[in-house]
């Protein structure tokens, strides 16, 4: 416990140190063993109250489809690049992770669900509640941070320098809930992760990714055909992306070979398994088939 309150406390000192009317709360939040867990509600607002939504696969991340963002997200491609691999993990956390409390080792470097499910995990940033602000943890100097927690950060930084990628290369800007999950999602399928955890410490919030064996063979165990052809109409609900480019992208990803491609209709096989993917003049699907 002592080594979880010894990383909130220095990431609650920095949270104060770039927000002017955060000074007043530098004691660190009491409920440190009270579960926050990945999913949010369908307007981006993250709950503990999971039990009323595990109906619904789509609750694992907000919405952000086109009701709700009419202008193109400055992530847009890297969502269509990865956000079918990092949603799919998504729903496989959510029978694993559930009802888990979370606690962070700093002396073992490792992010805990529970007792037993112990992970190694990146640090990408934090989140602060009261300026809406995001920091990178490559840029948050004040916690002192061990660089082997924040390779993932360092490397979108370094990936935003080569690529002119702003939200990348900027230390701190303004943010909202829902722009967590999308660094959570595109740093988890851009590292091969066992998924993204957004964990709220009262004050503000972590975004981290996670490796565990364990969670790696409930992935390797879903990965069925069928799953994949799941998953699509899922994706391209939650997110505002070009449907084509995000189809095909989570398609190689999943090691589908693409046999026939013009734009408006996509067949991909895998394992004698076909999927097909029909898309209009403005690349939205019209018709899927598996």
């Amino acid at each position: 416990m002592k080594k979880y309150l010894a990383l909130v406390m220095l990431l609650t000192i920095s949270l104060t140190g770039y927000g002017a009317h955060l000074q007043h709360e530098a004691e660190v939040p009491a409920q440190f063993k009270t579960p926050f867990y990945i999913n949010s509600d369908p307007y981006g607002r993250l709950t503990r109250d999971i039990k009323a939504l595990q109906h619904d696969n789509s609750v694992i991340l907000p919405n952000l489809n086109a009701k709700q963002h009419q202008e193109k997200h400055p992530l847009q491609p890297l969502i269509e690049q990865y956000g079918g691999i990092g949603f799919e993990k998504q729903i496989d956390l959510e029978d694993v992770i559930v009802d888990k409390p979370w606690e962070i080792d700093m002396d073992e470097l490792q992010l805990v669900f529970g007792d037993d499910l112990h992970c190694s995990f990146q640090l990408l940033g934090t989140f602060s509640h009261s300026t809406k602000t995001w920091l990178w943890a490559w840029a948050n100097e004040q916690s002192d941070l061990p660089e082997d927690v924040i390779e993932q950060s360092l490397e979108l930084k370094k990936y935003g320098e080569e690529n002119n990628i702003d939200l990348f290369k900027t230390p701190k800007f303004d943010a909202t809930e829902d722009d967590l999950h999308l660094f959570g999602l595109i740093a988890s399928g851009m590292f091969k992760s066992s998924g993204y955890y957004i964990a709220d410490f009262g004050q503000g919030t972590l975004v981290l990714t996670f490796n565990n064996d364990y969670i790696d063979q409930i992935h390797k165990e879903n990965d069925t055909h069928y799953r994949v052809a799941s998953v699509i109409p899922q994706l391209i609900a939650d997110y505002e992306v070009n449907h084509y480019a995000a189809i095909k992208h989570y398609l190689l990803a999943k090691d589908y070979q693409i046999i026939f491609d013009d734009g408006l209709k996509l067949i991909a096989t895998k394992g004698g398994k076909q999927i097909t993917a029909e898309f209009d003049n403005s690349s939205r699907i019209i018709g899927l088939k598996s």
